[in-house]
């Protein structure tokens, strides 16, 4: 099991909030981000966000492990 114990919250609305456009609903941002576990592997996640008008929902899916280190 991968352990993303270095990653906050923080962290992860940072890119959200970093990577999402402002409208009025629907699709707001799709991106990639690399996510680090705990012993400086890097891992690289797909991030799609929608907005229902009331708040962002961002669904995170893993793809690969990468191949450098932190």
């Amino acid at each position: 099991m991968i352990n993303f114990a270095l990653v906050s919250p923080d962290m992860v609305l940072q890119e959200i909030d970093s990577n999402t456009n402002k409208r009025r609903g629907g699709p707001v941002g799709e991106f990639g981000l690399g996510l680090p576990d705990v012993n400086g592997g890097m891992h690289e996640f797909r991030a799609e966000s929608f907005f229902n008008q009331h708040d962002i929902i961002t669904f995170l899916a893993y793809q690969k492990k990468l191949n450098f280190r932190l």
